[in-house]
């Protein structure tokens, strides 16, 4: 969204068009510390696609299983 606002703003004021490339740039550097700043705190992991897909397979099958019971 800034970097569509950065080029419009590009288009209607070429005049400032090195300031606006230096703030679009910055803003971009300032996110990617902050993802970084992010990712540093979180631990995760990474679910395969298939067994995440077998989880919800499993899922539905459990939900219908109790369904039918009622």
């Amino acid at each position: 969204m800034i970097t569509r606002l950065c080029n419009e703003a590009i288009s209607n004021h070429p005049e400032n068009e090195v300031e606006i490339i230096v703030i679009k740039k910055n803003f971009e550097n300032w996110i990617e510390q902050k993802i970084n700043e992010l990712f540093k705190g979180i631990k995760y992991e990474i679910i395969p696609i298939q067994k995440l897909v077998r989880i919800q397979i499993g899922s539905v099958f459990i939900t219908l299983r109790n369904l039918s019971k009622e």
